[in-house]
């Protein structure tokens, strides 16, 4: 089965045989890959946690803290749609 990966797993490389060959060792670690993940999701879920405390919205600083939690959310979610192609497996 072929997998299609985002382009940016390969770009690195110049042939194509060093492209599948990179392809083939990316796929084949679902186990590693699955795990990363997983700590991803965990992530996630720490921050989604952490920005609905009641006591958040009677600071001052809320939306600056706001900010900050949705950054961090936006750049799990860059990194995790990396991995798209292994969440279709």
């Amino acid at each position: 089965m072929s997998v299609k990966l985002p382009m940016v797993w390969t770009q690195h490389l110049k042939d194509e045989e060093a492209k599948e060959n990179f392809r083939q060792v990316l796929v084949n670690n679902g186990l590693v890959l699955d795990r990363f993940l997983d700590i991803l999701k965990n992530m996630e879920d720490d921050i989604s946690q952490k920005e609905i405390k009641e006591e958040h919205f009677e600071k001052p600083e809320f939306a600056v803290r706001q900010a900050y939690y949705l950054g961090r959310k936006a750049a799990l979610k860059n990194v995790k749609d990396l991995f798209t192609w292994r969440l279709k497996l």
